[in-house]
Protein backbone atom coordinates (compact mmCIF):
# COMPACT_ATOMS: atom_id res chain seq x y z
CA UNK A 1 0.00 0.00 0.00
CA UNK A 2 2.97 2.31 1.25
CA UNK A 3 4.78 1.37 -2.32
CA UNK A 4 0.85 2.52 -4.47
CA UNK A 5 1.02 5.51 -2.51
CA UNK A 6 4.30 6.32 -3.45
CA UNK A 7 4.27 5.48 -7.09
CA UNK A 8 1.07 7.65 -7.18
CA UNK A 9 2.63 11.02 -5.54
CA UNK A 10 5.64 10.40 -7.96
CA UNK A 11 3.38 10.63 -10.92
CA UNK A 12 1.28 13.36 -9.41
CA UNK A 13 4.88 15.67 -8.52
CA UNK A 14 5.92 14.67 -12.12
CA UNK A 15 2.94 16.12 -13.57
CA UNK A 16 2.78 19.00 -11.46
CA UNK A 17 6.51 19.78 -12.56
CA UNK A 18 5.68 20.17 -16.45
CA UNK A 19 2.81 21.56 -15.93
CA UNK A 20 4.54 24.32 -13.67
CA UNK A 21 6.32 24.83 -17.13
CA UNK A 22 3.63 25.19 -19.20
CA UNK A 23 2.39 28.19 -16.72
CA UNK A 24 6.01 29.69 -17.17
CA UNK A 25 5.29 29.60 -21.15
CA UNK A 26 1.97 31.37 -20.69
CA UNK A 27 3.89 33.95 -18.70
CA UNK A 28 5.95 34.53 -21.44
CA UNK A 29 3.29 35.32 -23.86
CA UNK A 30 2.71 31.62 -25.31
CA UNK A 31 -1.06 30.48 -25.82
CA UNK A 32 -1.58 28.11 -23.37
CA UNK A 33 -5.46 27.47 -23.23
CA UNK A 34 -6.79 25.25 -20.35
CA UNK A 35 -7.60 22.37 -22.70
CA UNK A 36 -3.67 22.07 -23.03
CA UNK A 37 -2.85 21.48 -19.42
CA UNK A 38 -5.94 18.87 -18.89
CA UNK A 39 -4.18 17.23 -22.44
CA UNK A 40 -0.97 17.15 -20.53
CA UNK A 41 -2.48 15.56 -17.50
CA UNK A 42 -4.24 13.19 -19.56
CA UNK A 43 -1.40 11.80 -21.52
CA UNK A 44 0.76 12.01 -18.04
CA UNK A 45 -1.57 9.92 -15.94
CA UNK A 46 -2.54 8.06 -18.64
CA UNK A 47 0.90 6.69 -19.58
CA UNK A 48 1.86 6.47 -15.86
CA UNK A 49 4.93 9.11 -18.10
CA UNK A 50 7.24 9.28 -14.38
CA UNK A 51 7.45 5.12 -14.25
CA UNK A 52 7.43 4.65 -18.14
CA UNK A 53 10.66 7.77 -18.08
CA UNK A 54 12.07 6.44 -15.46
CA UNK A 55 11.96 2.61 -15.98
CA UNK A 56 14.06 3.61 -19.11
CA UNK A 57 17.69 2.26 -17.72
CA UNK A 58 19.41 2.74 -20.85
CA UNK A 59 18.60 6.31 -20.71
CA UNK A 60 19.74 7.34 -17.33
CA UNK A 61 22.20 10.07 -18.40
CA UNK A 62 20.18 10.80 -21.16
CA UNK A 63 18.38 14.14 -20.60
CA UNK A 64 14.85 14.38 -22.48
CA UNK A 65 11.90 16.44 -23.88
CA UNK A 66 8.36 15.98 -24.59
CA UNK A 67 7.33 17.62 -27.54
CA UNK A 68 4.01 17.91 -28.28
CA UNK A 69 0.98 19.70 -29.91
CA UNK A 70 -1.33 18.78 -26.99
CA UNK A 71 -3.74 17.39 -29.57
CA UNK A 72 -2.74 14.78 -32.33
CA UNK A 73 1.62 14.64 -31.33
CA UNK A 74 3.29 14.06 -27.82
CA UNK A 75 6.38 11.90 -27.77
CA UNK A 76 9.69 11.79 -26.04
CA UNK A 77 13.14 12.91 -27.29
CA UNK A 78 16.58 13.62 -26.95
CA UNK A 79 16.78 16.77 -25.38
CA UNK A 80 19.26 19.25 -27.31
CA UNK A 81 18.06 22.94 -27.85
CA UNK A 82 18.94 23.03 -31.48
CA UNK A 83 17.50 19.66 -32.45
CA UNK A 84 14.08 20.55 -30.64
CA UNK A 85 14.09 23.62 -32.17
CA UNK A 86 14.31 22.29 -35.51
CA UNK A 87 11.37 19.31 -34.24
CA UNK A 88 9.33 22.71 -32.99
CA UNK A 89 9.64 24.40 -36.26
CA UNK A 90 8.61 21.02 -38.45
CA UNK A 91 5.88 20.34 -36.44
CA UNK A 92 3.28 23.57 -36.14
CA UNK A 93 2.14 24.27 -32.44
CA UNK A 94 4.61 22.60 -30.80
CA UNK A 95 6.20 23.20 -27.54
CA UNK A 96 9.14 21.17 -25.97
CA UNK A 97 9.03 20.57 -22.52
CA UNK A 98 12.34 20.14 -20.54
CA UNK A 99 11.57 16.29 -18.79
CA UNK A 100 15.45 15.95 -17.20
CA UNK A 101 14.66 19.33 -15.07
CA UNK A 102 10.80 17.66 -14.19
CA UNK A 103 12.48 14.95 -12.81
CA UNK A 104 14.93 16.91 -10.71
CA UNK A 105 12.53 19.04 -9.79
CA UNK A 106 9.95 16.34 -8.77
CA UNK A 107 12.38 14.34 -6.31
CA UNK A 108 13.56 17.62 -4.94
CA UNK A 109 9.39 18.17 -4.20
CA UNK A 110 9.48 14.35 -3.34
CA UNK A 111 12.06 14.72 -0.67
CA UNK A 112 10.30 17.70 1.06
CA UNK A 113 7.25 15.99 1.17
CA UNK A 114 8.82 12.84 2.91
CA UNK A 115 10.45 15.19 5.18
CA UNK A 116 7.11 17.25 6.14
CA UNK A 117 5.08 14.33 6.25
CA UNK A 118 7.53 12.11 8.36
CA UNK A 119 9.75 14.70 10.73
CA UNK A 120 10.20 12.42 12.96
CA UNK A 121 12.56 10.22 10.45
CA UNK A 122 16.29 9.85 10.98
CA UNK A 123 18.47 10.36 7.24
CA UNK A 124 18.33 6.71 6.08
CA UNK A 125 21.89 5.45 6.41
CA UNK A 126 23.28 4.12 2.97
CA UNK A 127 24.76 0.41 3.11
CA UNK A 128 28.80 1.00 2.99
CA UNK A 129 29.30 -1.91 0.17
CA UNK A 130 33.19 -0.42 -0.23
CA UNK A 131 33.94 -3.42 -2.55
CA UNK A 132 30.48 -2.85 -5.05
CA UNK A 133 31.70 1.15 -4.76
CA UNK A 134 34.72 0.09 -5.91
CA UNK A 135 34.40 -2.29 -8.96
CA UNK A 136 31.66 0.83 -10.11
CA UNK A 137 34.68 3.20 -10.37
CA UNK A 138 36.25 0.62 -12.27
CA UNK A 139 34.01 -0.24 -14.55
CA UNK A 140 32.66 3.67 -15.35
CA UNK A 141 36.09 3.92 -15.71
CA UNK A 142 36.55 1.63 -18.57
CA UNK A 143 33.71 3.07 -20.02
CA UNK A 144 34.75 6.50 -19.99
CA UNK A 145 38.24 5.38 -21.37
CA UNK A 146 37.04 3.68 -24.39
CA UNK A 147 34.05 6.37 -25.65
CA UNK A 148 31.02 4.12 -24.32
CA UNK A 149 29.32 7.38 -22.61
CA UNK A 150 25.72 6.74 -24.38
CA UNK A 151 24.58 10.55 -23.61
CA UNK A 152 27.61 12.01 -26.10
CA UNK A 153 27.28 9.36 -28.42
CA UNK A 154 23.34 9.91 -29.10
CA UNK A 155 24.27 14.25 -28.12
CA UNK A 156 26.76 13.73 -31.34
CA UNK A 157 24.62 11.68 -33.14
CA UNK A 158 21.87 14.50 -32.89
CA UNK A 159 24.05 17.27 -33.48
CA UNK A 160 24.71 15.88 -37.01
CA UNK A 161 20.94 15.02 -37.75
CA UNK A 162 20.33 18.44 -36.57
CA UNK A 163 22.75 19.97 -39.04
CA UNK A 164 21.66 18.05 -41.78
CA UNK A 165 18.03 18.50 -41.19
CA UNK A 166 18.77 22.49 -40.85
CA UNK A 167 20.72 22.39 -44.49
CA UNK A 168 17.49 20.90 -46.13
CA UNK A 169 14.96 23.17 -44.57
CA UNK A 170 16.93 26.18 -45.95
CA UNK A 171 15.25 25.26 -49.53
CA UNK A 172 12.41 27.60 -49.48
CA UNK A 173 9.77 25.00 -50.06
CA UNK A 174 10.84 22.26 -47.34
CA UNK A 175 7.49 22.22 -45.70
CA UNK A 176 5.77 20.64 -48.73
CA UNK A 177 8.14 17.58 -48.85
CA UNK A 178 6.78 17.01 -45.17
CA UNK A 179 4.97 14.01 -44.92
CA UNK A 180 4.09 11.11 -42.74
CA UNK A 181 3.32 7.96 -42.78
CA UNK A 182 2.06 5.93 -39.61
CA UNK A 183 3.94 7.47 -37.23
CA UNK A 184 6.70 8.22 -38.86
CA UNK A 185 7.48 11.98 -40.09
CA UNK A 186 10.07 12.44 -42.81
CA UNK A 187 11.15 14.40 -46.01
CA UNK A 188 9.79 12.98 -49.42
CA UNK A 189 11.84 14.53 -51.88
CA UNK A 190 10.91 12.49 -54.62
CA UNK A 191 9.43 15.99 -56.39
CA UNK A 192 11.99 17.87 -55.69
CA UNK A 193 14.04 19.09 -58.64
CA UNK A 194 17.72 18.84 -56.87
CA UNK A 195 16.64 15.55 -55.09
CA UNK A 196 19.76 13.76 -56.09
CA UNK A 197 21.92 15.94 -54.74
CA UNK A 198 20.67 16.79 -51.60
CA UNK A 199 20.24 12.62 -50.89
CA UNK A 200 24.23 12.99 -51.43
CA UNK A 201 24.94 15.67 -49.17
CA UNK A 202 23.01 13.73 -46.50
CA UNK A 203 24.77 10.53 -46.94
CA UNK A 204 28.06 12.41 -46.46
CA UNK A 205 26.81 14.93 -44.16
CA UNK A 206 25.19 12.53 -41.83
CA UNK A 207 25.48 8.88 -42.39
CA UNK A 208 28.65 8.72 -43.16
CA UNK A 209 29.87 10.44 -40.35
CA UNK A 210 27.47 9.27 -37.76
CA UNK A 211 29.13 5.72 -39.08
CA UNK A 212 32.42 7.07 -38.09
CA UNK A 213 30.66 8.21 -34.50
CA UNK A 214 29.24 4.56 -34.03
CA UNK A 215 31.89 2.71 -35.07
CA UNK A 216 34.93 3.71 -32.85
CA UNK A 217 32.85 2.64 -30.12
CA UNK A 218 31.47 -1.04 -30.88
CA UNK A 219 35.04 -1.53 -32.45
CA UNK A 220 35.83 -5.35 -31.20
CA UNK A 221 38.90 -5.19 -28.88
CA UNK A 222 36.41 -2.34 -26.89
CA UNK A 223 33.54 -4.29 -26.86
CA UNK A 224 35.15 -7.59 -26.03
CA UNK A 225 37.46 -5.66 -22.72
CA UNK A 226 34.30 -4.15 -21.95
CA UNK A 227 32.04 -7.05 -21.91
CA UNK A 228 35.24 -8.91 -20.46
CA UNK A 229 35.58 -7.30 -17.70
CA UNK A 230 31.55 -7.57 -16.71
CA UNK A 231 31.90 -11.56 -17.56
CA UNK A 232 35.22 -12.16 -15.55
CA UNK A 233 33.44 -10.66 -12.16
CA UNK A 234 30.17 -12.44 -12.72
CA UNK A 235 32.18 -15.73 -12.61
CA UNK A 236 34.17 -14.82 -9.35
CA UNK A 237 33.65 -17.45 -6.79
CA UNK A 238 31.42 -16.07 -3.70
CA UNK A 239 30.69 -12.99 -5.54
CA UNK A 240 28.49 -10.75 -3.25
CA UNK A 241 25.05 -10.51 -4.71
CA UNK A 242 25.26 -6.38 -4.45
CA UNK A 243 27.94 -7.20 -7.14
CA UNK A 244 25.77 -9.81 -9.12
CA UNK A 245 22.96 -7.93 -9.70
CA UNK A 246 25.07 -4.80 -10.86
CA UNK A 247 26.90 -6.80 -13.19
CA UNK A 248 23.74 -8.66 -14.71
CA UNK A 249 21.94 -4.91 -15.45
CA UNK A 250 25.27 -3.93 -16.96
CA UNK A 251 26.17 -6.83 -18.97
CA UNK A 252 22.12 -6.60 -20.43
CA UNK A 253 22.63 -2.94 -20.84
CA UNK A 254 26.09 -3.45 -22.87
CA UNK A 255 24.31 -6.08 -25.32
CA UNK A 256 21.49 -3.63 -25.45
CA UNK A 257 23.78 -0.57 -26.56
CA UNK A 258 25.74 -2.66 -29.00
CA UNK A 259 22.86 -3.83 -30.58
CA UNK A 260 21.10 -0.67 -31.41
CA UNK A 261 24.59 0.95 -32.42
CA UNK A 262 24.55 -1.80 -34.77
CA UNK A 263 21.69 -1.38 -36.40
CA UNK A 264 21.84 2.03 -36.58
CA UNK A 265 25.19 2.19 -38.22
CA UNK A 266 23.96 -0.46 -40.86
CA UNK A 267 21.01 1.43 -41.61
CA UNK A 268 23.37 4.92 -41.95
CA UNK A 269 25.56 2.45 -44.58
CA UNK A 270 22.56 1.06 -46.24
CA UNK A 271 21.35 4.44 -47.07
CA UNK A 272 24.00 5.03 -49.55
CA UNK A 273 22.15 1.91 -51.43
CA UNK A 274 18.96 3.44 -51.35
CA UNK A 275 19.66 6.44 -54.00
CA UNK A 276 16.77 5.61 -56.06
CA UNK A 277 14.43 6.39 -52.32
CA UNK A 278 13.98 9.71 -51.79
CA UNK A 279 12.97 10.20 -48.58
CA UNK A 280 14.97 11.48 -45.82
CA UNK A 281 13.64 10.36 -42.20
CA UNK A 282 13.14 12.84 -39.27
CA UNK A 283 12.04 11.39 -36.30
CA UNK A 284 9.13 9.36 -35.02
CA UNK A 285 6.50 10.40 -33.82
CA UNK A 286 5.31 7.10 -31.61
CA UNK A 287 4.85 8.45 -27.82
CA UNK A 288 7.60 6.72 -26.89
CA UNK A 289 9.90 4.97 -29.25
CA UNK A 290 13.13 7.00 -28.15
CA UNK A 291 13.26 5.52 -25.14
CA UNK A 292 13.27 1.93 -26.83
CA UNK A 293 15.70 3.30 -29.63
CA UNK A 294 17.51 7.01 -28.89
CA UNK A 295 19.58 6.99 -31.92
CA UNK A 296 18.59 9.24 -34.85
CA UNK A 297 16.66 8.32 -37.61
CA UNK A 298 18.01 7.39 -40.61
Amino acid sequence: MDQKTLSELQEILFWQQLNKQLIGLKAQGKDIQESRHKHLQDFSFGNRLFSKITGASLLDEVPLSLVTDFSKECFVQFKLDSWNSCLMQLIPNTVALDVEQALADAFVAAEKYDKNSHPGNKEGYEDDDEELYEFIEQYLGAREEQGRDIADIITRLHQLKTESIERIMEISDYKSFLSRRENQLFLDLSKYAGRKETLAAYFEGFCVQADSVVSDVIQTPFTVYLEGLLANKRNENNLKPSIKEFVDHEIATVEKEYQLMADFRSRARNKKYQSDVYEIAICSLYPFFFLEDPFPAV
